[in-house]
């Protein structure tokens, strides 16, 4: 092996010019050696790989609807009680804890009746049927519906009204249609209250 050192032509700048035998087998050396770290490398990544695609996968994107779906059932279970409560209120005779559960803006749409409009009306509206008689309702929870910050119950009434004076009981039945709002405190208000009645209209005079 020659030690000299050439920069010229012929020759890559910086080597060191060999017998060719030598050369050839100091390159080999050379570029087994640069290999093996490579070589090392990709095995490891390859492994790694494989022990990922292998492991237990979890889908991240099934977290947040579990969390949607908790969150509905707890909203209508919150409505399904705030529906309690009104029936509770009108039974007990409790019109401020009945509009308690209403929001200031809400509306009563009865039958044959104009609509009712704001709370202080509703109120009054209330009083009026609690001062004449004894309330006693049952409510049958058909379907509640929730979409966002606005929910809708359904609901089969049956209702007696006992005159507090002398008189005959009233009994009804019918369909109750009430939208909710989600309040600023996650609570649930009444928004609209619409119902009307599965029994024949009374008869008109005739003559």
């Amino acid at each position: 092996m020659r030690g000299t050192f050439l920069g010229g032509a012929g020759t890559r700048a910086g080597t060191f010019a060999c017998d060719n035998g030598e050369r050839d087998t100091y390159q080999r050396k050379g570029e087994s050696l640069m290999r093996c770290p490579i070589i090392l490398l990709a095995v490891i990544c390859l492994s790694f790989m494989l022990l990922s695609a292998c492991g237990p996968q979890v889908d991240e994107r099934a977290e947040p609807v579990v969390e949607e779906s908790t969150s509905a059932e707890a909203d209508v279970e919150a409505i399904k009680r705030v529906n309690v409560d009104l029936i509770e209120a009108f039974n007990a005779g409790d019109v401020s804890a009945a509009v308690a559960l209403v929001m200031d803006d809400a509306v009563d749409l009865p039958p044959r009746r104009p609509a009712v409009v704001g709370k202080e009306a509703i109120r009054e509206f209330l009083q009026s049927d609690v001062d004449r008689f004894i309330m006693n309702f049952a409510d049958e929870i058909v379907e509640v519906e929730v979409a966002g910050d606005l929910a809708v119950i359904w609901t089969n009434y049956t209702v007696t009204l006992t005159p507090k004076n002398d008189g005959e009981p009233i009994k009804n039945n019918g369909k109750w249609l009430k939208v909710l709002k989600r309040q600023s405190d996650g609570s649930w208000k009444f928004s609209r209250n619409i119902w009307n009645s599965d029994n024949p209209p009374p008869e008109r005079p005739t003559g």
